[in-house]
């Protein structure tokens, strides 16, 4: 007789599946709505809602995109190291409906359902893997829960401004969570870049540097809040302070990313995509002193690091999840490749559209914007191709999961 999880529909036995399903259906649907507002085909403000259209962007892509890949992530992985499913069935369902209801309130304009169907999935989902983690006493890992809780109460935040009118700057929300999300990459990457290198590339051998890691993390969380509240005026001393620890977070993850030897990633694609996402960890430190000294826009260090690193982290790591946890092999195919591709053009082409140059020449910029939503929708598109089966079927090794 079957036991109750295989019994489950697949795509509710484990959490990446539903929500790296939903996390890339919406990051091609919401970029398209953007698109159709920049055109003027959805008026100032987007769907049915009073919010700016900006705004709306900033939030959807952080709390809706990148949220739902950080879920699928550490209820798959906390199932892992606990050997307890955190969530699966109708309590896996009641989540992702939840967070699919934030997305659909949100654009309709009722934010009091919004926030309440959006809190649930923020805060059901850090309930859930917080019980495992903490019952299995894995306090290495709390830290990954501080990671999710922040976000859940920045999202709070944000609905709470929204919806009382209160004069606070509901984008220190969506900015202090994309600076949250990014620690996440940088705590992540630190664990398993290594491991993953070593087993994958031949005669690699990584030389532990833990006090290195830990003043990285020190340093790059510290450069992050700092970053987060650098929009706001600050004192010549503080500006100063900042660029020094910009800098110094800069070096130090160079330094880490030199220690994993990326010379030699180029031998296997899947672990090369995980060196390209960290290569723009470091240009968005880098870039963070210019943004000081107001030689880029503050939108251009946004897109470094949301565009660039988190959502470059987000295509190597959805890839190597769906495979290796539906029994397939981790290797680098042709829709792989286009994948990275596209998210590497997306990530070039808005940046390049963050130049004032080519701000001032409007047919030049949205056609540049064009361009890089364009390979964004075709990378996931592309994704979806391949792996929306993958997701939604058995284990191909006939394993449970």
């Amino acid at each position: 007789m079957k036991n109750s999880a295989e019994q489950l529909p697949p795509l509710l036995r484990i959490g990446f599946r539903p929500f790296f399903l939903g996390a890339s259906l919406w990051a091609l649907l919401s970029i398209l709505l953007w698109m159709c507002n920049l055109f003027g085909l959805s008026g100032h403000f987007i769907g049915g809602s009073e919010i700016p259209a900006f705004l709306w962007h900033g939030h959807e892509m952080v709390f809706g995109f990148v949220f739902a890949v950080t879920a699928g992530f550490l209820l798959t992985a906390s199932a892992n190291w606990t050997g307890t499913n955190p969530a699966s069935g109708l309590a896996l369902a009641f989540l992702v409906f939840c967070w699919m209801g934030g997305r659909i309130f949100f654009y309709t304009g009722n934010l009091s359902l919004a926030a309440c169907s959006d809190l649930c999935a923020d805060f059901g989902v850090l309930i859930a893997v917080a019980r495992v983690i903490l019952r299995a006493r894995l306090w290495r890992n709390l830290m990954l829960l501080l990671l999710l809780a922040l976000p859940a109460f920045l999202n709070l935040y944000f609905y709470v401004i929204e919806i009382s009118s209160i004069p606070f700057d509901p984008a220190l929300a969506t900015e202090g969570s994309l600076g949250v999300f990014f620690i996440f990459i940088l705590l992540i990457a630190g664990r398993i870049i290594p491991i993953f290198s070593s087993n994958a590339i031949s005669n690699l051998h990584i030389q532990p540097k833990p006090l290195l890691d830990r003043l990285s993390l020190l340093f790059g969380a510290l450069a992050l809040l700092l970053w987060t509240f650098s929009a706001y005026t600050l004192s010549p001393f503080m500006a100063d302070l900042c660029r020094l620890i910009f800098g110094i977070a800069a070096i130090l993850h160079f330094w880490r990313f030199l220690n994993w030897k990326p010379w030699r990633a180029h031998q296997n694609g899947m672990i090369f995509a995980l060196y390209l996402s960290y290569g723009w960890v470091i240009v968005s430190f880098f870039a963070m002193i210019l943004e000081s000294f107001a030689l880029i826009l503050r939108s251009m260090n946004i897109h470094f690091m949301g565009l660039g690193a988190i959502s470059m982290a987000i295509a190597a790591m959805i890839c190597r999840v769906s495979r290796g946890h539906t029994g397939r092999p981790i290797v680098l195919g042709k829709i792989e490749l286009l994948f990275f591709v596209m998210m590497t053009l997306a990530a070039l082409l808005r940046l390049i559209a963050s130049f004032p140059s080519f701000m001032a020449q409007q047919t030049l910029f949205i056609s540049l914007l064009m361009g890089s939503a364009s390979c964004f929708i075709l990378g996931f598109a592309a994704f979806l191709f391949c792996y929306a089966p993958f997701l939604c079927t058995n284990r191909a090794d006939g394993k449970k999961g």
